[in-house]
Order: structure tokens, then C-alpha cells, then sequence
């Protein structure tokens, strides 16, 4: 099974049009989406099947045909459920320019976590979901002007937004909550950068600025993880890699990323992977 990074430095679409698509099934790399986060709006629309979409951790089933928005900054995972699914990811830099009132009271809002987007809307007969479909649709074709009718189908998406009431204030709470999944997100960031070094829980509590107790409560609440499990995962996924490559011996694979005891390592391969390293390396390579 492939997986994406756990933080996505990638970006998206041109840096003078930053926008991406995506259509995704299960043979795409990236069919199962881990825990990631991005700057970036992203719309995500099921095309068929169920995607089990978490969205700082609160789990949200979708069906075919519902739509899903990730607010700038979420973090996020998803397990396709037999799904095929597309998504579009945007910065709201695309619709920026200098002193533009339009743009500081609904766009920057969006972007700065003021407001956020309501995270589902199901399939149904509004402006807001055909105003969707519209730049889907829009930013597969390759027609004359194509740039300048996406950013007005931007304009015309955030505007249902708001019209049809998906749109909600940020209160004392969601404030605070915000800058716990924050604190969070840098600390993947950080965890993803040095993952292959020594890490202990104090470490990252000195990293985060929240205490040993906080910091796994608050991790566990984003997450679905400890802390310690989290960093164990990624560490295992990148074994995964480069064992597929052929490049490596189980031995240096391990040493490569993070683990100094090989009899620790088994044991937390086998338990992550249900199988030994060596049954690992076999069954990948019988798939190809």
C-alpha cells in the first residue's frame, strides 16, 4: 500500500495559479490519504463509493455525490471505502489583490481561519453544489480563457458559501481549539523533518510548550494517536519504502529510519503490519 507524506510541502498547481485537481482511485499513489495538512482549500467531491473522511479527527462518512470541505489548515486523513473521489485544492492567493474590499471580508476570512466552510454538504438540487460541479468541471477542461472562468467560479463558490449559510464564525472555543491543532500541526511538521532521530515524549513536550499529560491528550484528540505511535507509523511507512525499493537490507532500512534495536523493530513492524519484515519484502514483491 503506497501512502503520501505526512505534511504536504508539495505545491499546487503554478505558482502565478495556484490550483490543482486530482482524480483519484485506487490506482493512484495516493489513494489512501494519512494525516496531512496544507495551507490550501480543498474541495473534495465522491464520485462513487464511501470515503471515511477525518477532519481534526471528527469523523465524517460521505456518499456518493456529497461534497466535502477542508478548511486552510485542517488536518486531515481519509480511508476510501471502494471510493473514487476528486479533488480540487486551491489557495485563496489566486483571488488576491491590493486593497480589494471583497477579498478582506470573505476571502481573507477564509484563509486566516476567521470563518470556516461547514465541513459536508450531501447531494442535492442548490446553487452552492452546482456552483461545485461548475469548477470541477471547469478545471478538467481545456478551453479558451480557462484561468479567468475558474477564478470567477472561485468567486461564485465562496459566494454560495455564504449565501446558503455553510459558512461559521469562530468563537472563543474554536479559537482555542485552533491554536491546539496548530501547535499540533508544527509539531508533525517537526516530527516529519526528524523522524529519523532519537525522539522522546519530553523532547516533543519541549517542542509543543504543553506538558507530557497535555501534549498526549491534545495529540490522541488530532490525531487518533499517541505521540509515540504516531512517529513509530511514520517511521514503519518509510521502512515500507525502502524496502520496495530493493536498495536496502531490513537491517539498514531500520537504521536508516530511527530504529536502533532490531528486536524492537520486529516487534513494532509485525505489530503495525501483521506481518515480519522478511513476509513484507515477499508479498510486495509478488505484487508487482
Amino acid at each position: 500500500m503506497k501512502y503520501i507524506e505526512y505534511k504536504e510541502n508539495k505545491r499546487h498547481g503554478a505558482d502565478d495559479f495556484p490550483i490543482e485537481y486530482y482524480y483519484v482511485n485506487k490506482d493512484h499513489l495516493q489513494y489512501v490519504m494519512p494525516l496531512h495538512w496544507h495551507g490550501e482549500f480543498e474541495i473534495v467531491r465522491i464520485l462513487s463509493g464511501t470515503l471515511e473522511l477525518y477532519i481534526n479527527n471528527v469523523k465524517h462518512t460521505i456518499f456518493e455525490g456529497d461534497i466535502a470541505f477542508i478548511n486552510c489548515g485542517d488536518l486531515h486523513r481519509a480511508d476510501p471505502q471502494d471510493a473514487v473521489y476528486e479533488c480540487l485544492v486551491f489557495s485563496t492567493d489566486i483571488l488576491s489583490t491590493k486593497k480589494n474590499r471583497v477579498y478582506d471580508k470573505y476571502v481573507s476570512a477564509l484563509s486566516l481561519k476567521d470563518v470556516s466552510a461547514k465541513p459536508v454538504l450531501h447531494k442535492e438540487n442548490s446553487a452552492l453544489y452546482s456552483s461545485v460541479c461548475e469548477l470541477m468541471s471547469a478545471h478538467v477542461e481545456n478551453t479558451p480563457h480557462r484561468e479567468l472562468k475558474i477564478s470567477y467560479l472561485i468567486y461564485k463558490f465562496i459566494y454560495f458559501l455564504f449565501e446558503e449559510n455553510m459558512i461559521e464564525n469562530k468563537t472563543d472555543r474554536d479559537t482555542h481549539a485552533s491554536q491546539s491543532a496548530k501547535t499540533i500541526s508544527k509539531l508533525i511538521d517537526w516530527i516529519d523533518i526528524h523522524y529519523s532521530e532519537r525522539i522522546t515524549l519530553g523532547i516533543l513536550s519541549e517542542k509543543s510548550g504543553f506538558s507530557e499529560k497535555y501534549l498526549c491528550r491534545v495529540f490522541r484528540a488530532y490525531t487518533s494517536y499517541s505521540p509515540i505511535d504516531y512517529i513509530n507509523i511514520l517511521r514503519i511507512n518509510k521502512v515500507c519504502r525502502d524496502l520496495e525499493s530493493g536498495k536496502y537490507t531490513v537491517t539498514e532500512a531500520a537504521f536508516n529510519n530511527g530504529f536502533n534495536n532490531l528486536s524492537y523493530f520486529s516487534k513494532t513492524f509485525k505489530k503495525y503490519k501483521s506481518v515480519t519484515p522478511s513476509s513484507y519484502i515477499k508479498q510486495s514483491r509478488g505484487a508487482r
